[in-house]
């Protein structure tokens, strides 16, 4: 058989989804090297290859075609998809931004990226299900409201308020009719399956008229407008269930609609409410709380960066929201407040950002740095020159810049300072004293202990709470 006629065949028979025999009649044409689409042929037999499973062989002509044809997007295609199934996840991340950088609009590799991350994600689930804990991390978590939630409890009730969240829906008055509820709902159930969801919605409403004390039917809606996204019109049909009948599955329900609604005070509630009516060994709404509420306290100083803060069987975690270069910024982790902890408290550092302003002698021995000229040569190459400065006015406190000085200043150290605050110098004295004390190697003095702890931590943070109000 001609070239030309096995590839007409092979073509024939892909689309008839005869694959074996399409491989067959590729290869054929493949052992003719002068033909001038031999490249595509390689693409074409790797199709079949990945439709019958064999994804060793589908890659080997991936490979062969991507070098004869390295700016061809299909190749990335196919060969990022098969990388996949062989659980080569690094490779078709390669493979996938490699077909961007050509098409970086292209819809199929986006949707492949998407794929390979909803599969490291699949795995990385199913290892922590597997995974034997000693210690199980949601029981060390507090569910009970935060300081100043009442008031923002206040501001979404006001959102909830407004947008008639609480508004009953409207419905039909009919004769009541099990019968004709009964089979409203299954006709509703049939439009589902087939993806008229429209459809099915309004005869899963006529179903409700017919049987509104259906609290399931009730619940059955809410989630069917919720996959529509009427996160809205979903919710206040949550809210026609009484609580004394709202399961687990209700609350949990709400819980992701108030969310979905960025309302997440009243998504933690129904939440709490879902863990409440929960199984001791159900973890599910417990989780679903404990992520609401990390992502809606990181919120604010995540806001300008690609990641989010989530919650997982091991605690509180970043995970990225977009695509994050080498070299880009995936956030800034800058502490409010900085105070040595006694042990370290002859450790010089900044005051205020705690930037390490240890000096040579500080840390080498006199004879050493009179000695080592190779060491004095990195030193003084490599060594940070950083030129200190102590506050005006109590002269004990260190800072890298005159600018954390005056951020100090500003921000708590005014109120603090000892030479400003003489009852500041108790807590200074306590720091001199635990320098005695492990000159001697005591630990313990006039029944205090000494313990890993800062004293000038707390009065640092009152200190900055007075300063802002």
């Amino acid at each position: 058989m001609a070239a030309t006629d096995a590839i007409r065949s092979a073509d024939l028979a892909f689309c008839e989804k005869d694959y074996t025999k399409a491989i067959s009649l590729y290869t054929e044409a493949i052992t003719d090297e002068r033909n001038r689409l031999l490249p595509d042929l390689y693409r074409k037999r790797a199709g079949c290859y990945f439709e019958l499973k064999k994804y060793l062989e589908t890659y080997e002509d991936v490979s062969i075609f991507l070098k004869r044809k390295p700016s061809s997007i299909s190749g990335y295609i196919l060969g990022g998809k098969v990388l996949l199934e062989l659980r080569r996840y690094e490779d078709a991340a390669k493979l996938f931004r490699r077909g961007l950088d050509i098409e970086p609009d292209n819809e199929k590799i986006k949707a492949g990226l998407a794929q390979l991350q909803n599969e490291i994600m699949s795995q990385f689930e199913a290892r922590e299900k597997k995974m034997t804990r000693t210690t199980n991390v949601l029981k060390l978590c507090s569910q009970d409201p935060y300081p100043g939630d009442d008031q923002l409890v206040d501001l979404e009730d006001n959102i909830i308020q407004e947008c008639e969240l609480k508004k009953l829906p409207e419905m039909k008055a009919r004769m009541p009719n099990l019968n004709q509820s009964i089979q409203e709902f299954e006709h509703a159930k049939q439009l589902k399956l087939a993806g008229n969801l429209v459809s099915a919605l309004e005869h899963l409403q006529m179903a409700l008229e017919y049987d509104p004390a259906n609290f399931a039917l009730w619940a059955e809606k809410a989630e069917w407008l919720s996959e529509t996204g009427e996160l809205k019109k979903a919710f206040t049909n949550c809210q026609v269930i009484p609580r004394e009948f709202r399961s687990k599955e209700v609350w949990m329900l709400g819980g992701k609609i108030l969310n979905g609604l960025d309302l997440p005070i009243n998504a933690e509630a129904w939440f709490r409410q879902a863990t409440r009516a929960s199984k001791s060994d159900d973890n599910e709404a417990a989780l679903m709380f404990q992520k609401v509420r990390a992502k809606r306290l990181c919120k604010p100083y995540l806001a300008d960066y690609p990641v989010e803060a989530s919650f997982s069987a091991f605690g509180r975690s970043i995970v990225a929201t977009a695509d994050i270069q080498a070299d880009d910024t995936a956030f800034k982790d800058k502490p409010i407040i900085t105070a040595p902890i006694l042990d370290s408290m002859d450790a010089p550092s900044c005051s205020h950002c705690a930037t390490n302003l240890m000096k040579p002698e500080d840390f080498f021995e006199e004879d050493v740095l009179k000695n080592e000229i190779l060491l004095l040569n990195c030193i003084e190459k490599y060594w940070p020159k950083r030129e200190t400065l102590t506050c005006s006015h109590c002269e004990i406190e260190t800072y890298c810049s005159e600018r954390c000085r005056e951020e100090s200043w500003d921000t708590y150290h005014k109120v603090i300072c000892s030479g400003r605050n003489k009852n500041m110098s108790s807590l200074y004295e306590v720091a001199k004293q635990h320098r005695k004390l492990t000159a001697t190697d005591e630990r313990v003095w006039d029944g205090v202990w000494n313990a890993l702890f800062s004293p000038l931590l707390l009065a640092k943070i009152w200190a900055t709470i007075i300063c802002k109000r």
